[in-house]
């Protein structure tokens, strides 16, 4: 019996964020690598603050999350991103709205803070009449060991909370 869209949305974000907490001063495009894994690779939409970027290809993700954690490691925050809590909606038997609260502890003497991103969760596998992918391999980066991320993409985040909480602690993280 296939998994409901509840528990396939939460294995997935669970194994996104375990994904997060892997960052030990990695290579960062090792890491954008495996986070890009977790993305629609023919289209994911961030929403924030009224702006909206489409990526539409995995060497732009990779690069776009290469250029955001190279910010947060300059800016002295680094990337230690933990998720505190997560609401899993269904929408159908394919998708799902993931409401997670990440709490993120900089590196640098800035108070750790919350702020919660929704998700867009979309079903990959043949049971949903999706692309017929169930669980694709992550890539191995620095000798970690392989294993199969939960089936799914995320194909939308609202990052309101997430850009405008750090623009307040760090007004010129884009500044470099």
């Amino acid at each position: 019996m296939a998994q409901s869209i509840v528990e396939a949305a939460t294995a997935f974000a669970h194994k996104y964020d375990r994904t997060m907490r892997s960052y030990n001063d990695q290579p960062l495009e090792d890491f954008a690598t495996a986070l890009s894994a977790f993305y629609n690779q023919k289209s994911f939409t961030n929403f924030y603050n009224g702006s909206t970027t489409v990526i539409t290809d995995v060497a732009t993700t990779i690069r776009s999350l290469s250029h955001h954690l190279s910010c947060m490691e300059k800016r002295g925050i680094g990337f230690c991103l933990t998720m505190e809590k997560l609401h899993v909606d269904p929408v159908s038997d394919g998708s799902a709205l993931c409401r997670i609260t990440w709490k993120l502890t900089p590196k640098n003497a800035i108070e750790p803070w919350t702020f919660d991103n929704i998700y867009g969760y979309r079903r990959t596998s043949l049971e949903a009449n999706g692309s017929g992918e169930h669980g694709v391999e992550s890539k191995e980066t620095n000798g970690a060991v392989k294993e199969q991320r939960p089936d799914g993409v995320w194909e939308f985040v609202v990052a309101d909370n997430d850009i405008s909480s750090t623009l307040q602690r760090v007004p010129n993280l884009y500044q470099l």
